[in-house]
C-alpha cells in the first residue's frame, strides 16, 4: 500500500526514501561483490564464500563469476581430479599463518577498545601512556601481557571497524530520515 500523506516541503516522499534506500542496498552489494571478486581473483579462496554468504544472507542472485567458480570446483571433485575442497578453492590460510596470533587479535582486540574508551572518557589522553596503561590492566585482569605498542595497533585497527560501521549507520539514519 503506497504513502498517500504529502511530504512537508523538501522532504522526500516514503516512496522516494524507500527507491533511495533501495539503490544504496544495490549499490552497497555491487561494491562488496566486486570487492570480494578482486580478492579472488588475487588468490584469496575466502573470498568466493564470502560472496556466497553476501549472496545468501541478502537473497541476492549470485554473480556469474561465483557460479564458474563453484561449478569448476564441483566438477573437479566429481571427476575425482580432485581429493578435497582446498585442492580445489586453495587454503583460507596462507601457508605459516599464525592462526593463533589471529584468533588472540580477534578476541583482545575489542577489549583493548572498550578498555581505552573507558581511560579515554576519563580524560586520558590517546597516547604511548594510555597504551602503556591498558598494557597493565590485560596483564592484571589475568588477560594477559600485551606490549603497548601491540595494544596501539589493536585500538587504531578496532578504531578504523568501529569508525565504517558508524559512518554506515549513519547513512542508513539519513536514508529513513
Amino acid at each position: 500500500m503506497e504513502d498517500k500523506r504529502q511530504p512537508e516541503d523538501g522532504a522526500l516522499s516514503f516512496e522516494e526514501r524507500r527507491r533511495e534506500a533501495e539503490k544504496r542496498y544495490y549499490d552497497t552489494l555491487a561494491f562488496e561483490l566486486e570487492r570480494t571478486k578482486r580478492r579472488w581473483e588475487n588468490g584469496s579462496s575466502l573470498a568466493l564464500f564470502e560472496a556466497l554468504l553476501c549472496c545468501g544472507k541478502l537473497q541476492a542472485p549470485m554473480p556469474e563469476w561465483c557460479v564458474e567458480a563453484l561449478e569448476h570446483g564441483v566438477f573437479e571433485l566429481w571427476d575425482f581430479k580432485s581429493k578435497s575442497l582446498d585442492d580445489v578453492f586453495g587454503s583460507p590460510f596462507r601457508k605459516g599463518m599464525r592462526l593463533e596470533a589471529h584468533r588472540r587479535e580477534a578476541e583482545l582486540s575489542p577489549i583493548v577498545y572498550w578498555f581505552c574508551g573507558i581511560l579515554i572518557k576519563g580524560g586520558e589522553s590517546i597516547g604511548p601512556g594510555l597504551f602503556e596503561r591498558v598494557s597493565c590492566i590485560l596483564k592484571e585482569t589475568g588477560l594477559g601481557y600485551i606490549e603497548k605498542t601491540t595494544v596501539e595497533k589493536y585500538y587504531y585497527d578496532r578504531k578504523k571497524i568501529v569508525e565504517i560501521m558508524q559512518q554506515s549507520s549513519h547513512e542508513d539514519e539519513a536514508g529513513r530520515a
